[in-house]
């Protein structure tokens, strides 16, 4: 399906990152194995399943998940940010050097220069931020935007703060990405190539939505 309207008439763009940026999602699922390995081997499985399952959603709330729902505590502050380091030592260096959307960088030269870009992820906000100067990046985009805040209040917060213009484009791999776009009234573009989300197929099938293999072939 296409999209409704040319993208050159678009004035906001919003982007996830991992699986439609950057090839990360395995970087995540690997990350997130790591700490269930560590508090329950016999719980990663699940975990990963769990994890990939909810695309999106940010580390502490799956966290949380874990802990509270799967291993049933109650207190767990102290091996929550064990696992928080866990998860960044296992992704952070991994994410300076994954492959990115092939040709994505003359992809973004070639977007309207009027037109204003964020990426609203389910990663860590201070991380992204590093991630994407560190490669270069970060002057592609008008904000980068991600947790501990979730997807939903940051883009409230980037419609109170910047009142972006409409029409607006949401890219995203997730069905949760599908979720939060169509709760904004934005367009959304699926990019299926590296998603986790499995039922992509089945339940895009009766959705008004575009559906691409990389974002760069928007």
């Amino acid at each position: 399906m296409l999209l409704k309207q040319d993208r050159n008439t678009y004035k906001t763009w919003f982007f996830d990152c991992d699986g439609v940026l950057l090839d990360s999602n395995r970087i995540k699922s690997e990350g997130m194995r790591e700490v269930a390995a560590y508090f329950s081997p016999g719980m990663a499985d699940d975990f990963v399943e769990y994890h990939r399952n909810n695309a999106g959603v940010s580390r502490f709330v799956k966290f949380n998940y874990f802990f509270s729902t799967m291993l049933e505590r109650k207190e767990y502050q102290r091996d929550f940010e064990i696992a928080l380091r866990i998860f960044a030592d296992c992704c952070f260096d991994k994410m300076m050097t994954c492959d990115l959307a092939p040709r994505l960088v003359e992809w973004l030269k070639a977007l309207p220069l009027d037109s204003k870009k964020y990426i609203i992820s389910g990663g860590l906000q201070s991380e992204l931020q590093e991630i994407f100067r560190h490669r270069k990046l970060d002057s592609y985009f008008d904000g980068i935007f991600g947790s501990p805040m979730t997807k939903e209040e940051n883009l409230s917060y980037i419609d109170r703060s910047f009142s972006p213009n409409r029409p607006a484009l949401f890219v995203g791999d997730s069905l949760y990405d599908y979720e939060v776009a169509k709760k904004f009234s934005f367009d959304f573009v699926f990019v299926s190539a590296w998603s986790d989300f499995s039922e992509w197929q089945a339940y895009f099938a009766d959705k008004d939505v575009a559906i691409i293999s990389l974002v760069t072939e928007l």
